[in-house]
């Protein structure tokens, strides 16, 4: 509320633009974004200027302009006067200024997430609608239902009962709608505490819905109680919008609380002692600091280009800290004489968060506009992150320059990622077991003993040529239903230890293979142009699943696996400049995130079969796990699988994306991830018969 706190202003411009005829009859758009009006065509638009303001109603209708018959070269003007206009009006800049729950979360929560409902979601939500429509189609309560029930009966239930029970907990979930209890904005927090986390969420509607809402979860609260057998406490205070349900447990040693509580247009659940108390004192205007005007969070926000969806802020060093003071809580809740085994415990828990802690924090906005998503992430490390051995596992001197130099054209899904230091990983694991676990260097002695016995040394013979970078695509088949082919490639530092590594792991394999007499698997040279060294796999049962001739081999700075010996040949052809590389793509230069100079990973996914891939994934595990257990499936266990068919339904209704694409860049102590989803219309439905109880009965 405006007259919280301290005071702001803030202007809020809404602009409603209708195109018309030369009569002036309006007519609807398709596409938000179009701009169907022919030059000169008039435009009416509808500027409403409303100022926050302190006062008893907060929001107070100082100027309200309407303009008929402005004509679309003023829109720039107009644009620039509520630009300024909004910069004057604004104590704070930045994305989260949208959103009217910002002040709701106190200023010591380690996350604060928020969430809102605008215009530019519009062709989300009509697509989102149609799933919902069609897992009510499919009714999976019955078979909820079906699954509780059969469980129930093993327990010895009657039927009779079960249905009671039943029909009451469908009765109190029909008192809230729960589609609508975050209409407009919802926001959740959360801080490590003793000896669970608190967390709080708060979901804003009107103030009617939030009204019926907060009826229907007092009337589930009160049902708890009864169903607890005193096990539970319920304390009500306030009435009218400000009211605060308190649920504890009887008996526990330790401050739990579930609370539940409405304030206006808004409605509190919250978890722990102290954090519910703290957010719905904010809510509802009355002393404490929100997060949201802490300058390490403004600071955070502040970097990100957009947060019309939703906007996250990880205050990662303050959780650290607080996971930290849980540590020592339970430390001390130790009980005393055994003070060797509480030392050891805490100089393994010092060495942990040495290795670990080297974030400060991470900021996250997105904003959908349409048929696209943008979503943006910044994570800062701590300034003396270097000197923590898990940045040299993940960050030091880890770059791609080159992400696309072997991934063919016409390559489908693309991803490329500097990966990680194993060798680094590996060395620091040894080292900790060594000097922080009790018999720990006795342990390792007993690897390397191990090691030494089976002629193999991990560090020596496999990790000492991984460098770690990976590059994999994926090329689609001639048809829909045709298997992909696929690319894994893994940077080497020695191309050559790799090689005969590999080459002697082959050998090996040849002869596992020969010693159990073939059985129609045979390992072979592959002929590849320009490479040698390369071994293929035939296999009947791979060939089922469309892999007719897995290969491996090693090619300059890469060990490559491939599904077959041409698409190896592809991509070294690719690599040598003998065919275009992907950065030629037409649909990633339109749809992909671009990128200039090194990187630390980068994708490109192609969404358009989406659906109908998780369809045919989850209408075929029913079936497999039939003949697995050979039709000996309980009844909770057939209904499970009729879920999964359905299911299968469900997931074919994602027929609305079209791609996503992500490039994450490190910019001194800035790791900032760009990623971009986008959307497409579905294709036109055909009618299909209802079958949405086909589970057995």
């Amino acid at each position: 509320m405006a007259h919280r706190g301290e005071y702001e202003r803030q202007l809020r411009v809404e602009l409603v633009e209708i195109n018309a005829t030369r009569d002036r009859i309006p007519r609807r758009r398709k596409d938000a974004n179009r701009n169907d009006s022919a030059p000169g065509e008039f435009v009416e638009r509808v500027v409403d200027f409303r100022v926050w303001a302190p006062g008893e109603s907060g929001l107070i209708n100082k100027e309200f302009v309407r303009m008929k018959a402005v004509r679309k070269k003023n829109l720039f003007l107009l644009a620039l006067i509520a630009t300024l206009a909004g910069g004057a009006a604004s104590l704070t800049a930045g994305p989260i200024d949208k959103y009217s729950l910002a002040k709701a979360l106190p200023e010591d929560v380690a996350m604060a997430v928020y969430g809102r409902q605008h215009s530019g979601q519009e062709f989300l939500r009509t697509q989102w609608e149609r799933v919902w429509e069609e897992i009510e189609k499919v009714r999976f309560d019955k078979d909820i239902k079906r699954f509780f029930q059969s469980m129930a009966e093993e327990n010895g239930a009657t039927a009779e009962d079960f249905d009671a029970t039943w029909q009451q907990m469908c009765d109190l979930g029909a008192m809230v709608d729960w589609s609508a209890l975050a209409e407009r904005e919802m926001a959740f927090g959360m801080k490590m505490g003793f000896p669970t986390p608190e967390i709080v969420f708060i979901c804003k509607a009107s103030n009617e819905k939030a009204a019926s809402n907060f009826t229907g979860l007092s009337g589930i609260a009160q049902q708890l109680v009864e169903m607890s057998s005193e096990g539970l406490v319920l304390v009500t205070e306030g009435e009218g919008e400000k009211v605060r349900h308190t649920l504890t447990p009887v008996g526990v040693p330790f401050p739990l609380a579930f609370t539940l509580a409405r304030s206006g247009d808004s409605i509190l659940i919250g978890f722990g002692s102290t954090l519910p108390d703290q957010a719905l004192r904010l809510l509802n205007g009355e002393s404490g600091a929100p997060i949201a005007e802490t300058k390490r969070f403004k600071e955070a926000v502040s970097e990100l280009p957009n947060g019309e969806d939703s906007v996250v802020f990880v205050d990662i060093a303050k959780l650290m800290a607080q996971l930290r003071s849980v540590i020592d809580a339970a430390m001390q809740m130790a009980p005393p004489g055994d003070d060797e085994e509480k030392a050891m415990v805490e100089k393994i828990v010092a060495r942990v968060f040495k290795m670990i802690d080297i974030w400060d924090y991470a900021a996250e906005g997105a904003s959908t506009d349409g048929m696209v998503t943008d979503n943006y992430s910044i994570t800062v490390l701590r300034s003396d992150a270097r000197d923590a051995d898990l940045y040299r596992i993940i960050y030091a001197d880890r770059t791609l320059t080159d992400p696309f130099k072997y991934v063919p054209a016409e390559a489908g899904d693309v991803s490329a990622m500097a990966g990680l230091d194993f060798t680094a990983a590996y060395t620091t694991l040894v080292s900790f077991v060594s000097e922080a676990i009790p018999d720990g260097a006795e342990h390792i002695a007993e690897w390397n003993a191990m090691q030494e016995q089976m002629g193999v040394n991990v560090e020596r013979d496999v990790l000492s040529w991984i460098e770690g970078s990976m590059v994999s695509f994926s090329i689609p088949g001639p048809t829909p239903f045709s298997p992909a082919e696929f690319m894994i490639m893994v940077k080497v530092r020695d191309s050559d230890k790799a090689r005969k590594q590999i080459g002697d792991w082959m050998d090996q394999l040849e002869q596992m293979v020969a010693a159990q007499g073939g059985q129609g698997v045979a390992i072979s040279d592959a002929e590849i142009e320009g490479a040698e060294g390369f071994r293929k796999l035939i296999m009947p049962m791979l060939a089922m699943v469309g892999l007719q001739a897995p290969t491996i081999g090693v090619y300059d700075e890469w060990v490559m696996l491939g599904a077959s010996p041409e698409i190896v040949a592809k991509t070294i052809a690719v690599g040598t400049g003998k065919a275009p590389n992907f950065s030629t793509n037409d649909r990633f230069k339109k749809e992909g995130v671009p990128f200039d100079g090194p990187v630390r990973a980068v994708s490109f996914t192609d969404l358009t079969k989406l659906g109908d891939q998780l369809g045919q994934a989850l209408s075929m595990v029913p079936l497999a796990m039939t003949l697995a257990a050979q039709g000996q499936q309980n009844p909770g266990q057939r209904t499970l699988l009729a879920m999964m068919s359905k299911a299968g339904r469900v997931v074919r209704k994602l027929d609305f994306f079209q791609s996503s694409a992500s490039v994450t860049t490190m910019k001194g102590q800035k790791v900032i991830t760009h990623s971009v989803t986008r959307y497409r219309e579905p294709a036109a439905e055909k009618p299909t018969p209802d079958s949405s109880d086909s589970s057995p009965q």
